[in-house]
């Protein structure tokens, strides 16, 4: 059954929230995604990850588990 804009912003509201902190992946499809996110939403970048191993925060980040990770894959 196909989606419809209302049902996605009722079964995911978090897509939808302004202000959230989010890590993005390293290449450009997350980098698309991420400009997408801040331009409209408000999202800010609060780190990113490199090859699936190696995880880079900002200082300031009281609990990881607060933070969206953005990476649109299209593989």
């Amino acid at each position: 059954m196909p989606y419809n804009l209302e049902q996605i912003k009722k079964e995911y509201p978090w897509a939808y929230a302004e202000n959230q902190n989010m890590i993005l992946g390293d290449d450009i499809d997350a980098i698309m995604s991420a400009c997408f996110l801040h331009h409209h939403f408000g999202w800010k970048i609060k780190g990113f990850y490199v090859k699936y191993n190696k995880l880079f925060i900002e200082k300031d980040i009281e609990d990881i588990k607060t933070c969206i990770f953005v990476d649109l894959d299209i593989a």
